[in-house]
């Protein structure tokens, strides 16, 4: 059974405008120091890129990763009582479109995406199963340039491979993209997730 999502959370504040994608070219271009980045980090050779989760659930493809939510939420359901490690079976794809937010359909455009999580199932005498997750949403994407692709900015066509040529030259390099977001669900068994849940970073320990 494939659990549809039934409510959708209040968009949170928007970052400002174009910083995102405006960072990412900076860093690939060389004109940006990670260290200087508060959001970022460089580890072995990566750019690793924490999105900010509240950006990422603000966006009408932030149904990407409801989707992974709900379709956690059927599988921690299925388990037995007990602790569970739980991951997707396979990565899935999401693309944040440029009607929707030219920021990040700027900055990211498509990516891969999957979760995991930590799940406690618990069931009481009259028989009521209540359930935990510690769940992480994740995703990945290369900061590069594909042939026969081009945006326009500012009447201006920009084509993938006149970007690409400075990474060619060595002029500038590609990098990758990975982020996650974090949160911590509690429910008993026929119950939804809640908004507030699906909005609230984690803040508490799981209880042991």
């Amino acid at each position: 059974m494939n659990r549809a999502p039934k409510k959708t959370a209040p968009p949170p504040p928007s970052l400002p405008p174009i910083i995102p994608a405006a960072v990412s070219l900076d860093y690939m271009l060389g004109t940006t120091d990670p260290a200087l980045l508060p959001d970022r980090a460089l580890v072995h050779g990566t750019l690793v890129q924490q999105k900010q989760d509240t950006s990422l659930l603000g966006l009408p493809s932030s149904k990407c990763c409801r989707h992974e939510v709900f379709q956690a939420q059927d599988f921690v359901e299925s388990l037995p009582v007990g602790s569970h490690q739980i991951t997707s079976r396979t990565v899935e794809t999401g693309y944040n479109i440029q009607t929707e937010n030219k920021n990040w359909f700027f900055a990211i455009g498509g990516y891969k995406r999957w979760g995991t999580g930590q799940a406690k199932v618990t069931q009481n005498a009259q028989g009521q199963r209540s359930y935990e997750l510690d769940f992480t949403y994740k995703f990945f994407d290369r900061y590069n340039w594909d042939g026969g692709k081009s945006v326009t900015l500012f009447g201006i066509k920009i084509t993938d491979h006149f970007m690409g040529e400075f990474h060619r030259q060595g002029l500038a390099r590609e990098f990758d993209c990975l982020g996650a977001v974090r949160r911590r669900f509690t429910w008993k068994h026929g119950e939804d997730i809640s908004n507030a849940q699906m909005s609230s970073p984690v803040t508490t320990a799981r209880s042991t």
